[in-house]
């Protein structure tokens, strides 16, 4: 898979060699996020409650949308420019595994969780990791960032999963995190 995936890498790792069907819940953070103090109680909470969505790291999905992060075929080693954003190609992508219609103004007042952190349960995680896997087994984010200088592809698969959490209309539980800060007492 290589570099340019990141974290997904790992993830997809996990899906095809079957172990996130070993547990109840299966979940990712990055390694810079440091939950606040009461989080494990709550994740505990959110599990026991049968929550299908827990996200560690939520946006309005306007405020990513205005960064304008580009998918555009004609520049392809370009991140932010006013051409075609990431997001219509991630719906269009959406829309075609899932047979839906979509379009990107039925995100416009959503939440979305980015950053690849999140934990969801077992069919869930079958049913996004088959989507995820989808992308990627036909190369649909190859033609981007040739050059690695922007990590595209780990990028754009964390806004797939934004995407697939706010169109399932799945019960999200948001929890906040501290990103890139000491822990303190």
């Amino acid at each position: 898979m290589g570099k340019r995936w990141a974290e997904y890498e790992a993830i997809y790792n996990l899906h095809i060699n079957g172990l996130c069907e070993l547990s109840d819940y299966t979940g990712f953070i990055h390694y810079d996020f440091y939950l606040h103090n009461g989080a494990c109680s709550q994740i505990r909470d959110a599990i026991l409650n049968k929550s299908e969505f827990i996200s560690f790291s939520t946006f309005e999905f306007l405020s990513d949308y205005r960064q304008k992060i580009a998918m555009d075929e004609r520049e392809p080693d370009t991140l932010v420019k006013g051409g075609k954003s990431c997001y219509k190609k991630i719906v269009e992508h959406y829309n075609a595994f899932f047979g839906k219609e979509y379009k990107v103004l039925d995100l416009w007042d959503k939440h979305i969780c980015l950053c690849n952190a999140f934990c969801m349960p077992r069919d869930g995680m079958a049913e996004l990791m088959a989507f995820l896997a989808w992308v990627y087994e036909r190369k649909l984010l190859e033609g981007y960032d040739f050059t690695n200088r922007y990590r595209a592809q780990g990028g754009f698969i964390e806004r797939y999963v934004g995407v697939y959490s706010a169109f399932k209309q799945i019960r999200c539980v948001e929890l906040r995190h501290w990103y890139d800060y000491p822990l303190k007492n």
